[in-house]
């Protein structure tokens, strides 16, 4: 698909949830840095994988996207 066929909405959570798996401590391994994970989405932007103004946004938000992305889901449960 090309980005115009993409829901803007789309685009963002696509971001979002890239960088949550990169950052959040899985079994088979630990979280990346902030950084690390966010060089590896700016070369999937450099890729055309990615929206370049939302990579934009998360690398100037950075230090709190990596605070809300490593939440863990048990911290959720009602």
């Amino acid at each position: 698909l090309k980005e115009k066929d993409i829901p803007f909405e789309a685009r963002i959570i696509t971001v979002a949830d890239i960088f949550q798996a990169l950052v959040q401590d899985r079994p088979y391994r630990a979280g990346l840095s902030a950084e690390k994970a966010c060089l590896i989405i700016e070369n999937m932007k450099d890729e055309g994988k990615l929206d370049v103004s939302i990579v934009q946004k998360l690398r100037k938000n950075l230090e709190d996207s990596y605070a809300y992305a490593r939440v863990e889901y048990q911290n959720f449960k009602q």
